[in-house]
């Protein structure tokens, strides 16, 4: 399932785990609220508005000709505690520089998904080139809908959101400045924290702040910087009390280029990964205790896995076989109902069998449970 921005414009994105492939894709590279006081006060936002509109000032058309528009500044908060749980404010600031920039961040929108976790807009502002702020008035201009982008890949969770904004009184030359919040009140793998930040986009970035503040009873495990621009990140660490902050600080980084038939842009752009989970065993023993009970094989499925290898001598050709029917019988589609793990857990292999038809973890552990039953040992992974 392709990994979906939390925060989109056209222009600007940041990418954050949506889909289930993607998160743990990123734990494989790397391996209750936040408490109020811990927080600086997010109210007015976490940039100095004075000093990115002055950076802001000599950027125009001529110093980036290529691009539609810039990130001025940008600064992320995140704190999580010992259970998981986390808060994350974010501010930003971006200047519109062409028609289609100004098109491309007319709406921005927050993805979420429940019961994990939510996202609100505290602010958005337009600040024109005279310095005048034009506020957008969030009770009108906002709305919350399921996310019609999982219908690509049919699938269909009523819990996946998108809350959107529109800023109806957008120009080029204006900047763009929000402050948005995201809430994760039920970490996906328990008392764990994992997560991934872009630190190079479609759009040049001048400044670049994200920060992550983590109790000493469950330090960051793993972080790594990958496809590093050479001279444009540099880290820090501190201890506070019981408390440590992890600090990356971006800076000059050129926009990146699509190009054609290229992996999907957050697999191959400078990326910042973080994650509390040591290692790969620690997760493959999470799922296979969230799988485990969605194993229970009914006698049409013995009868149809008999039938299958009938006059099969081999193991591998016995495995091919149910992996044909798998693949090739039951059609990917699906409906996330669970209430546990929504994403991550599968449904019965039941039904699955039945309804023929079923995601990506749904026939995985349809395949697992089918090969069990042909004598060949078989883990969710």
């Amino acid at each position: 399932m392709l990994q979906r921005p939390t925060v989109r414009s056209e222009g600007r994105v940041r990418w954050r785990f949506a889909g289930a492939a993607a998160w743990a894709w990123a734990i494989l590279a790397v391996l209750a609220p936040l408490r109020a006081q811990a927080l600086p006060d997010v109210s007015n936002g976490l940039l100095d508005v004075p000093a990115a509109i002055k950076a802001a000032a000599s950027v125009d058309r001529e110093r980036f000709p290529n691009a539609d528009d810039v990130l001025i500044d940008d600064t992320i908060l995140v704190e999580y505690q010992a259970d998981g749980t986390a808060v994350t404010v974010d501010d930003t600031c971006l200047k519109v520089l062409t028609e289609k920039g100004r098109r491309d961040n007319q709406i921005l929108s927050r993805n979420f998904t429940l019961p994990f976790g939510t996202a609100s807009f505290l602010l958005v502002q337009v600040i024109k080139p005279d310095g005048q702020v034009v506020p957008v008035d969030l009770a009108a201009q906002s709305r919350i809908m399921v996310d019609p982008s999982q219908m690509g890949a049919n699938i269909y969770n009523p819990d996946d959101k998108v809350l959107q904004v529109t800023i109806p009184e957008l120009a080029i030359g204006d900047l763009v400045r929000y402050v948005a919040r995201e809430d994760l009140v039920k970490p996906r793998v328990p008392n764990t924290f994992t997560e991934y930040e872009v630190l190079e986009y479609t759009s040049p970035i001048l400044h670049f702040t994200y920060e992550v503040n983590a109790p000493k009873a469950l330090p960051l495990s793993r972080t790594a910087v990958k496809s590093e621009i050479p001279g444009t990140v540099r880290h820090t660490r501190r201890e506070e009390g019981d408390r440590l902050v992890y600090r990356w600080e971006a800076a000059d980084v050129p926009r990146m280029y699509d190009e054609p038939r290229m992996p999907p842009l957050y697999t191959v752009v400078q990326r910042l990964l973080v994650s509390t989970i040591p290692d790969w065993e620690y997760l493959s023993k999470w799922y296979w205790k969230l799988c485990e009970p969605h194993l229970q094989t009914t006698p049409a499925m013995k009868a149809k896995v008999e039938d299958l290898v009938k006059g099969l001598d081999s193991r591998e050709a016995r495995l091919r076989a149910i992996f044909r029917f798998v693949s090739q019988e039951v059609r990917y589609m699906g409906i996330t109902v669970e209430k546990e793990a929504p994403g991550y857990e599968p449904h019965d292999v039941k039904l699955t069998f039945d309804n023929r038809h079923g995601v990506c973890r749904d026939k995985a552990v349809l395949l697992v449970a089918m090969l069990r039953l042909a004598d060949i040992t078989a883990y969710p992974v």
